[in-house]
């Protein structure tokens, strides 16, 4: 009701992405062993979320192991933690949290596929 908030969005990346101008907030998922060190994620889905509500997400490839849900218009950031499902579509990947960050939500050459990077990691068990 009123500015920026919208309905809950479902995030699939099946489909192109699109920006939406609804979204709030930027979806980072990390795989399991980087999660919790902030400067250091490997894997990130750079998508956006629905601000502060629960989001549906699809990706692919189980590389991922969980999302973190940051939420902008705060100075300083929340950060939500959730688990993955396994996957079906390839994993954006981003090298630097810096680097994610600095980039404009709007903007969708933000949004790029740089799977064999992650994959030469692999994710057996």
């Amino acid at each position: 009701m009123g500015q920026g908030l919208c309905e809950p969005c479902l995030v699939d990346t099946t489909q192109p992405w699109e920006p939406k101008s609804c979204f709030e907030g930027l979806v980072l998922a990390a795989s399991e062993e980087d999660w919790s060190t902030y400067n250091q994620f490997r894997c990130k889905s750079i998508l956006e979320a629905g601000g502060g509500k629960a989001v549906t997400l699809k990706f692919g490839k189980a590389a991922c192991t969980h999302v973190l849900v940051k939420h902008k218009g705060q100075s300083s950031y929340d950060w939500g933690l959730k688990a993955l499902k396994p996957l079906v579509n390839p994993l954006w990947l981003w090298d630097s949290y810096e680097a994610a960050e600095v980039l404009p939500l709007q903007d969708p050459v933000w949004i790029v596929p740089l799977i064999r990077m992650y994959a030469q990691r692999g994710t057996s068990a």
